[in-house]
């Protein structure tokens, strides 16, 4: 439940598909009132993501440089 929290406390969303709850008690009372923000994971942004041809030849080639393929 950390990290729900703490995004919550620091007012950042949480990401939808993050373990855990927000601990609404552990604020004080003003602190309550905010509704929890929730946001698409980073995979599910990921996918929203579209690369040209060009642009994944360019990853690819860098990946192969760096010798991670």
């Amino acid at each position: 439940d950390m990290m729900p929290t703490l995004l919550h406390w620091l007012g950042l969303p949480v990401p939808d598909d993050c373990d855990g709850v927000v601990r609404r008690e552990w604020f004080e009372e003003q602190r309550n009132g905010h509704d929890v923000v929730f946001a698409p994971s980073a995979i599910e942004m990921n996918r929203e993501v579209m690369l040209s041809e060009e642009e994944q030849r360019e990853i690819e080639s860098r990946l192969q440089t760096l010798g991670y393929i």
